[in-house]
C-alpha cells in the first residue's frame, strides 16, 4: 500500500522519552498516559490474571517508534490478558505497525504485540488480532498468529505462520469493512498477504476500538515491544498477492478434466495445482509458466483417479516489480475423469459438486445404476453432493425411476438422504438449482434455490409431495424446465404425473444449464464410506424430452 493513502495523524509534539530506568521481572509496569494517536489504554484482565502496561513514543508520524510493555498471562481464549492502547474508528479501515524488537516475557514464549481490534475493552469482546509472537520452551518457534472471536466470551479462530523478527521486522495490519474483518501481514509493508478473514456481529457503522496489544504470556514477568510504521487508515488494503480465484469448477471428462475459475484483475497469471485425493504427497504444479485464460486443461490423469485441484494468482510485487508473487490457493475442487456411463438419455458424467470426497457411480448387468455420495445436502446456501449428468441448452424435461428408498450407510443416520433428477445453472455449489428427490426418512420433496448464494426463505423453497409412510417404490420423479420456469413432478408408473407445488420462476435463466441424477449423504462428517448415501435407478429410465406439458382438464395442484 502507498503512503499516501494512509489518512494522517501526528504524534505528540516533540520526543517523549523512554520510561526511566527498566522494568524488572516481577515488576508490574505503570500505566501511562495515552499518547499521540491513541486516546486510552486498558489492562485487559479476567479476575484471576490481572493485565497491566505501559506506552511511550519518540518520533512523529511513521517515524515514531513506539515502546509497549505489558503483562498479561495471554490474548486468546475466552477472556484476553494483557494490555491494550486505543483509539476509536468510526467506520471501514484499520490498524498497520511493524514489529522492530521483542524482549522478555515468559520463557516458555508466545509473549505478544501487534495490532488489534475489538468492540469494547471488556477482556471477553469480540475482536481480531495480529500478533507477534516470541519464542520460548514451549513455542520454539517465533510466529505471526492471528485471532478472531466473532462470539463474546468465546475461544477465538486462530492460526499462526512461523516467522522471525531477527531476519527483519514484520508489518501486520487489522482492518474492517462493515461486519467483515481481515487480518494480514507483509514483510515490506507492500506486498500484503491476507492471514484470515472473519465476521464480527457490530452494526456495519458502529465505531470501534483500534490499537496496539500486548501479553507477556505470565502474571508477574513483563515483555517489551518496539514498534514504528503505525498508523491508522480508512482505506483497505487488497493483498498482493491475493488469494487464489473463485469459482473454480472441475468438469470430468474421458482421460482429462477442465478447469475453469473466475480471472482477476491485475494479475500475471495462474498456476494449477493437483493432488490425488486421500492422500498424503504434496500438490503437483501443472503449469509451467502461469497460465493467462481462465481455465485450464489437465490431460495427464487416469481415469477413475480422484483428484483435487487448486489455482493461484501470481502478481508482481509491488515492492520490486522484478520479483513474481503467487498467493494462498484457492479452495479445493475434486474431479474423477472417468468413462461416461451410457444410460438412455446418452452418456453422463459423475460430479462432485462442493465435497472433497468422492462418491462412486456403477452400472451393472441388470441396467441397475447406483451412486454413492458424500455432501452436507442439497439445500442453503451451497450443495454438496454428486451429479450424474451434463449439460443441456433450452427446455427440456428430464425423468428417472428410482427403483428403492434412498440408503444411508450403516452408521449415517440422517433421515434427508436425498436422490433424484436437478436441473441447475452451474457447477458452482451455490448456483441457482431446482431438485425433485425422494428421501430416507421424509418422503418426497421439490425443492430450488432461486437466487444465487442464498438461504432466504423467499428463495430456498422446500416443498413435500407424498409422505415417507405413503412413498412406495419404484417411484418417477421427473423436472421440466420451460423458459424461466421449473416444476416438479412424481409418478407410480411413468406416465400420470402429478405435479408437487407450484413451478419455481427463475428471472433470467440461462439457457445453458446442467441435469442429470443428484444424489447427498446429508452428512457433515464425509471423512468414511460408512457415512454415504446410495440410491439405485434403472439406467433404461434415465429419458430427456421436450418440456412436459399436462393433460388437458388435470387440475392445477
Amino acid at each position: 500500500m502507498k503512503p499516501s493513502r494512509y489518512v494522517c495523524f501526528t504524534a505528540l509534539a516533540g520526543a517523549l522519552s523512554l520510561v526511566a530506568g527498566v522494568v524488572s521481572a516481577g515488576t508490574a509496569p505503570t500505566t501511562a498516559s495515552p499518547l499521540g494517536i491513541f486516546t486510552a489504554d486498558v489492562g485487559l484482565s479476567d479476575g484471576a490474571h490481572k493485565g497491566s502496561g505501559s506506552t511511550t513514543a519518540t518520533g512523529t508520524d511513521a517515524a515514531a517508534v513506539y515502546t509497549v510493555t505489558s503483562i498479561g498471562q495471554d490474548i486468546t481464549g475466552n477472556k484476553d490478558r494483557g494490555y491494550f492502547v486505543y483509539t476509536t474508528l468510526p467506520g471501514d479501515g484499520g490498524i498497520t505497525a511493524r514489529v522492530l524488537t521483542q524482549t522478555g516475557g515468559s520463557t516458555g514464549g508466545w509473549m505478544k504485540n501487534g495490532v488489534m481490534i475489538r468492540d469494547t475493552v471488556d477482556p471477553g469482546s469480540v475482536m481480531a488480532a495480529i500478533n507477534y509472537t516470541g519464542a520460548g520452551t514451549n513455542n520454539t518457534k517465533p510466529e505471526i498468529e492471528w485471532l478472531i472471536r466473532s462470539t463474546k466470551n468465546t475461544g477465538p479462530a486462530e492460526g499462526s505462520v512461523n516467522r522471525d523478527i531477527t531476519t527483519g521486522p514484520v508489518w501486520l495490519r487489522v482492518q474492517r469493512r462493515g461486519t467483515t474483518v481481515q487480518v494480514l501481514s507483509s514483510d515490506n509493508g507492500k506486498d500484503w498477504t491476507q492471514r484470515a478473514q472473519g465476521t464480527l456481529p457490530i452494526t456495519a457503522t458502529q465505531p470501534v476500538l483500534v490499537g496496539l496489544d500486548a501479553s507477556s504470556q505470565s502474571d508477574t514477568v513483563a515483555e517489551t515491544g518496539t514498534l514504528d510504521n503505525v498508523a491508522i487508515s480508512s482505506d483497505i488494503i487488497q493483498p498482493n498477492p491475493p488469494a487464489g480465484p473463485t469459482l473454480v469448477e472441475a468438469l470430468p471428462g474421458n482421460g482429462a478434466v477442465l478447469l475453469t475459475f473466475r480471472t482477476m484483475a491485475n494479475v500475471v497469471g495462474y498456476n494449477v495445482y493437483r493432488q490425488e485425493a486421500g492422500t498424503t504427497t504434496a500438490p503437483v504444479k501443472l503449469t509451467t509458466q502461469p497460465t493467462t485464460n481462465g481455465w485450464f486443461i489437465d490431460s495427464t490423469v487416469t481415469n477413475g483417479t480422484n483428484y483435487l485441484y487448486t489455482v493461484t494468482a501470481v502478481t508482481k510485487s509491488l515492492a520490486d516489480a522484478t520479483q513474481m508473487l503467487e498467493g494462498a490457493p484457492s479452495a479445493q475442487v475434486l474431479a474423477t475423469p472417468q468413462v461416461p456411463v451410457q444410460v438412455a438419455a446418452g452418456s453422463l458424467t459423475s460430479i462432485d459438486i462442493g465435497t472433497t470426497t468422492p462418491g462412486t457411480t456403477a452400472l451393472d448387468n441388470n441396467g441397475v445404476l447406483t451412486i454413492t455420495a458424500s455432501g452436507g445436502d442439497i439445500w442453503n446456501a451451497a450443495d454438496s453432493f454428486r451429479l450424474v449428468g451434463g449439460e443441456m441448452t433450452g427446455d427440456y424435461s428430464i425423468q428417472a425411476k428410482l427403483l428403492a428408498k434412498p440408503a444411508q450407510g450403516p452408521k449415517n443416520t440422517s433421515t434427508w438422504v436425498k436422490a433424484g433428477v436437478m436441473i441447475r445453472e452451474s457447477l458452482d455449489p451455490a448456483a441457482r438449482e431446482a431438485w425433485m428427490v425422494s428421501t430416507s426418512g421424509n418422503g418426497v420433496q421439490f425443492g430450488y434455490r432461486n437466487v444465487y448464494n442464498s438461504s432466504d426463505a423467499k428463495a430456498l423453497v422446500g416443498v413435500g409431495g407424498t409422505s415417507n409412510a405413503a412413498t412406495t417404490y419404484p417411484i418417477f420423479l421427473m423436472l421440466s424446465r420451460s423458459g424461466d420456469n421449473i416444476s416438479g413432478y412424481q409418478s407410480s408408473d411413468g406416465t400420470t404425473w402429478k405435479q408437487v407445488g407450484t413451478a419455481a420462476t427463475f428471472p433470467a435463466l440461462s439457457p445453458d444449464t446442467y441435469t442429470g441424477l443428484a444424489a447427498t449423504a446429508h452428512t457433515s462428517d464425509q471423512k468414511s464410506s460408512t457415512l454415504l448415501g446410495s440410491a439405485m435407478f434403472d439406467a433404461a429410465s434415465v429419458q430427456i424430452k421436450g418440456p412436459y406439458t399436462p393433460p388437458i382438464g388435470v387440475p392445477a395442484p
